[in-house]
């Protein structure tokens, strides 16, 4: 009954944080130029070889088009120097693309003092929404290729594709730190 009302909270809170994203108001810029501009390095298993998606789909605003549900489909971790979190991966073809190359370490880039981002050389399946905010601990794909995780909640009008959802985000702000950061996504 426990794990039931979990998923039932978990689908509560993807949902309000697929009605947001990233950039308050129009006072925050999508991600773009400091990810592009620093182009950090990924270490995805050897055997890992990226896919380019089907061609990009439109953004669709959030409760248009095809429902993508937001129940778990499986668990990470999500390791940030010494502070691991668990997180649930959200049931969309761009949580299991992301999950087929874990384990997968990353070097984010700070942008808005609000998100991580990394930009991956090749794209993963897309069907951005626009949530209207987005909540601390959200993974999302800005584009069909940058990696998103977000440590403040705030308003947004920018769309993203959901990858899932730190289980208990407090205290991913202060592990993050103020600049850059790698970040490791692995399979429990």
């Amino acid at each position: 009954m426990k794990r039931r009302q979990v998923s039932i909270v978990l689908a509560g809170i993807s949902t309000a944080a697929i009605l947001t994203a990233c950039g308050a108001s129009g006072s925050r810029s999508p991600v773009t130029s400091p990810v592009a501009d620093s182009l950090p390095t990924v270490s995805p298993r050897s055997t890992d070889a990226m896919t380019p998606s089907s061609p990009p789909s439109g953004v669709v605003p959030a409760g248009e088009g095809a429902a993508e549900s937001t129940a778990p489909q499986g668990a990470m971790t999500v390791n940030i120097g010494t502070a691991e979190f668990s997180a649930t991966l959200a049931d969309t073809d761009t949580a299991r693309a992301f999950a087929d190359r874990l384990p997968l370490t990353l070097d984010m880039s700070d942008v808005n003092s609000n998100e991580k981002a990394f930009e991956l050389a090749e794209s993963l399946p897309d069907e951005p929404e626009r949530p209207g905010k987005v909540s601390s601990g959200d993974l999302m794909l800005y584009g069909s290729n940058t990696i998103v995780l977000f440590y403040e909640s705030f308003d947004t009008t920018y769309a993203y594709t959901r990858i899932g959802r730190l289980d208990a985000p407090d205290g991913v702000a202060e592990a993050l730190g103020a600049g850059d950061v790698t970040v490791t996504f692995a399979s429990p």
